[in-house]
């Protein structure tokens, strides 16, 4: 057997020299801030190098490499952590100097190394990275290795670094072996992104790109994952998320909806597939005389899609379909992911979400019947919202075209119960969804277009034509003052339509002769009618069709004989039918002659089909801890960095690779980003505020409302150079209208955001400005962050921390990991000892029982499931007034009960939440015992946690049965 004396260690070079205990320690100690190094001086921790090597000397094999003793040491290090939070920090140091020490320094060596591989079996160039991207490396290459600060990769943590390692957000060789350093890939982000825009000076291009890097590389923010796998490379896929309507309800339609997905998700993109209009089980079939097997068999083709085409190799694809609750296969949709049941009838690798409009919420609550429906046998109902969804389902219920009636709260309590066992499906809430949304321009959002019935006459200068033989022809429309050149557009299938009847007093100026007759249109509810006033046609009040009162006196008109028209409105009616619906954007007035009445038009249209557009996400978060200037918050420095990342996503659109021309279509016409926030948390913490503070709520309202302040004028600033995205027009921010405009407070009034009531922030000039054009439809969208922030070594998004005790587990092992935050409280008070230690673990992570820690103390560390739920809520409401898109809310129950659940559903759908929940999280009925500990110590913990939920249950008995 060898000794350690006679054993061998192989170095980088690959020679080999005897194992030295004092090399081995020396090194241990100069990360450890205890000897100097020439390269770098760090500042000294709290650990003990000695024990480390020593440690690390036992468990090695001659001819170990050093790399090998290095991971091994920082392995040691990391299993320490409980010990001390410093010995995390010496594993970082261990990890990256052992990562620098393997890799080459320069930037651009690395780069030209990576572009350069082989292919060993065909002998051809292999193409990681694009001829543009090599050309910008090239280009800027001693600036960008000058700009390089290694240091910077310390600060990184340990499984953040092990993270970009593991998951291949650093790029390799062609052998497998890690090529970049973290630093390397901070840089080719900001060239991928930068280094090919061309429309600016070299010096201003490399000015982008250094800013960038230095955010990054500082820990500021960061951009979602499929940017920081993708950029640099050929194809370069760097949105996150697709949004993708069933094709058609059809073989072709289906399979062409699969192909996209799978084409999306072989690059790195997520994908929310919503299927309301598929036909429900048991309906007939046209083409071929059978009848339809419903929504299950066909996902189960999507869940099979979903498990073999992972996101570049990277990581598994993930799928979320949407369905309303109407859909007579919601019951089986709600089984689909369950843990028990026939494998015919699951496909648990997709995710699950419900689209519920507001209809249903009020049936549940008055336990009303719910009427159940098959899209093909009662079109439409996917297509509208609020009062126009309300209209054509209570219309199809009293047809009588239902499948079959349930009891409302019966279906509610099967959604609660799916949730409990497996966490989903999500619940989103269609109305507040389109009413606060900034695209309700859009449409069903379809069902604001101003549209008409194909049958409708326009009036041209070639005479009057139906306006649906007009489709996608320019023609000359006469305006109310004179002929104007637009195009028509088909702007909906299968919508409803109201019947308004208009008494028409038709004078000839020139002989004095007086006509009356009766004209009648067939239009969408959201029609609008222009009002008799003193204003010019462009400037006067219009009113949708649905708000039409008899006797209204419509804006007089002259046509181009000269004959004057005084309308009243006679008659408004439900016409009873669904149809296909035009329109045109008439530039002038906006406004058209439609059956011999003057009536306003489309501000703005989209090609109808959802099935024509899959909407993209682009997102990024702000890191919030960089802004911590010890007690307070640097709210200047935040609005910077915002304004940098809307620049980026901007350009994320720009020179993103479309897996579909849908995408494409949609991303570069709408224009959406998402901006998002991690370590919430860690800023409460860093700032000692507790979650349920006044103090607390009001930093987290304020961060995003100078977030929303900043990207909105970011996006402002972009459009007055490049023009405002091309579906602007008739948006809510083009009339002035922010997201906070479009939210309720308490009393009934919209939302005035605080940084306008202190004058931190002048909103009202921002409203004039954006008016003029933005360049993004959407700005907001906090979303989880799990890779991101694990990369950052922060906590996940707006979550509170989930316990102050958790597992950690790498391919080397798994390892338990405390709130850094706590501990080093914990060291502060002298509190601090292997003793107190195992009661946190013993009490699952709290410390809200255990007698020796202050009461501040365990106020500012409540774990999210001692956090009142209601709280939760209620700081999702108040940053949804600044969340153009909505939020990935999860909501905790350590003891679900059906009860519970139902109540904090109702709480955040009368909050107006959009998303009313993402995940709940659970936890299971008994924990198991994951670490060693004393079982008295055990069962003692369990008694005194006992008592303090007995406590506090009496205390919060009035609290809306909602954990709050």
């Amino acid at each position: 057997m060898n000794t350690l004396y006679s054993m061998k260690v192989q170095k980088r070079d690959g020679s080999l020299e005897e194992v030295s205990f004092d090399k081995v320690l020396h090194r241990i100690q100069i990360c450890a801030g205890q000897r100097p190094s020439h390269s770098i001086q760090f500042t000294p921790l709290e650990v003990n190098p000695t024990l480390i090597a020593q440690r690390a000397l036992a468990s090695i094999y001659d001819g170990v490499k050093t790399s090998e003793l290095d991971e091994l040491a920082a392995q040691l290090a990391i299993s320490l952590v409980t010990t001390h939070p410093d010995y995390g920090t010496l594993a970082s140091r261990i990890i990256v100097s052992n990562h620098q020490a393997n890799t080459c320094p320069s930037f651009v060596t690395t780069m030209k190394t990576i572009s350069s591989q082989i292919n060993p079996k065909s002998g051809l160039a292999m193409t990681y990275l694009a001829e543009s991207y090599m050309a910008a490396v090239d280009t800027f290459g001693s600036e960008l290795d000058n700009a390089l600060n290694q240091d910077r990769d310390y600060l990184l943590d340990y499984f953040g670094f092990k993270t970009l390692e593991r998951q291949k957000y650093l790029l390799r060789g062609i052998d497998g072996k890690v090529l970049e350093r973290p630093q390397h890939m901070w840089m080719r982000v900001a060239v991928g992104l930068w280094g090919a825009y061309k429309v600016v000076s070299d010096a201003e291009r490399l000015a982008l790109i250094l800013e960038t890097y230095e955010l990054l590389s500082l820990k500021q923010f960061i951009h979602a994952t499929p940017t920081m796998f993708n950029a640099g490379s050929p194809r370069a896929q760097l949105s996150s998320c697709y949004l993708i309507a069933l094709s058609e309800d059809s073989i072709d339609g289906i399979y062409k909806t699969l192909a996209d997905c799978a084409k999306i998700s072989k690059y790195a993109g997520g994908i929310g597939l919503h299927i309301h209009n598929l036909r429900a089980k048991g309906s007939y079939i046209n083409g071929n005389g059978g009848t339809s097997t419903g929504i299950v068999p066909m996902l189960k083709n999507f869940n099979a899609t979903a498990r073999y085409v992972d996101q570049g190799s990277k990581r598994n694809g993930s799928f979320a379909i949407y369905l309303e609750p109407w859909h007579a296969d919601v019951e089986d949709f709600l089984k689909l992911k369950l843990n028990s049941g026939s494998e015919d009838e699951r496909a648990r690798d997709l995710f699950y979400a419900l689209w519920i409009p507001d209809l249903f919420m009020e049936r549940v609550e008055a336990d009303k019947p719910w009427t159940l429906f098959c899209p093909s046998e009662s079109p439409g109902l996917a297509d509208v919202h609020g009062d126009a969804f309300k209209a054509l389902y209570e219309r199809y219920e009293a047809e009588g075209r239902g499948r079959r009636q349930v009891d409302a709260r019966q279906l509610f309590d099967r959604i609660v119960l799916s949730q409990i066992e497996t966490g989903t499906p999500y619940m989103l809430y269609k109305d507040a969804a389109n009413a606060k949304s900034n695209q309700q321009n859009l449409g069903t959002i379809k069902s604001s277009n101003l549209c008409v019935a194909g049958e409708t006459m326009v009036l041209t200068k070639a005479g009057d034509m139906p306006i649906a033989t007009l489709e996608e022809l320019d023609i000359n429309v006469w305006n109310g003052y004179k002929w104007s050149k637009t195009r028509v557009h088909k702007t909906g299938e299968q919508q409803p339509v109201l019947k308004v009847t208009i008494k028409n007093l038709a004078v000839n100026t020139k002989t004095g002769t007086i006509i009356t007759s009766h004209k009648n249109i067939d239009c969408t509810p959201y029609h609008k009618f222009i009002l008799q006033g003193d204003e010019e046609i462009l400037d006067a009040r219009r009113v949708e069709a649905k708000d039409l009162k008899e006797g209204t006196e419509l804006m007089s008109w002259i046509d181009p004989r000269g004959i004057s028209h005084m309308m009243t409105v006679s008659h408004i009616e439900n016409s009873g039918r669904l149809t296909d619906t035009y329109c045109f954007n008439e530039p002038e007035q906006h406004s058209g002659v439609f059956n011999g009445i003057l009536t306003g038009n489309c501000t703005e249209i989209i090609e109808y089909s959802n099935s024509e557009e899959t909407a993209v996400c682009n997102l990024a978060s702000i890191a919030l801890p960089a802004f911590v200037k010890g007690k307070t918050f640097d709210f200047d420095g935040l609005r910077k960095v915002v304004k940098v990342a809307v620049r980026n996503l901007n350009r994320v659109i720009d020179i993103n690779f479309y897996p579909t021309p849908e995408t494409e279509r949609s991303n570069k016409r709408h224009r959406p980003i998402g901006l998002g926030i991690q370590g919430l948390a860690d800023i409460f913490a860093m700032m000692r505020l507790p979650w349920e503070t006044a103090t607390a709520q009001t930093l987290h309202k304020r961060i995003f409302e100078h977030m929303y302040f900043a990207a909105l004028e970011a996006s402002a600033e972009i459009a007055a150079k490049e023009g405002p995205y091309s579906s602007f027009e008739g948006s809510p921010t083009s009339k002035g209208i922010l997201q906070f405009d479009m939210w309720l407070d308490p009393t009934g009034t919209p939302v005035t955001p605080l940084t306008q009531t202190d004058g931190t922030l002048d909103w009202l000039a921002l409203k004039e400005r954006v008016k003029r054009g933005i360049r993004n439809s959407l700005l907001m969208a906090p979303m989880p962050t799990a890779s991101t922030s694990q990369i950052l070594g922060y906590n996940e998004c707006f979550e509170p921390v989930t316990s102050n005790i958790y597992t950690r587990r790498t391919l080397s092992g798994e390892y338990i990991v405390l709130n850094k935050y706590l501990v080093r409280d914990l060291l502060k008070l002298g509190l601090w000892n292997e003793g107190l230690k195992n009661q946190i673990i013993a009490r699952n992570g709290s410390i809200q029982s255990i007698e020796d820690i202050p009461q501040a103390t365990k106020n500012l560390y409540k774990t999210a499931w001692e956090i009142k739920q209601r709280v939760l809520i209620d700081m999702a409401a108040d940053r949804g007034a600044f969340i153009c898109q909505s939020q990935s809310l999860n909501l905790f129950l350590d003891t679900p009960t059906k009860d519970k659940i139902v109540s904090m559903h109702f709480y955040g759908w009368k909050k107006g939440l959009k998303t009313g929940q993402y995940y709940l999280r659970t936890k299971a009925p008994v924990m198991a015992q994951k670490f060693t500990i004393d079982p008295e110590l055990q069962k003692e913990a369990e008694k005194s946690e006992a008592l303090r939920q007995q406590k506090e249950g009496e205390a919060d008995e009035g609290c809306l049965n909602c954990s709050a």
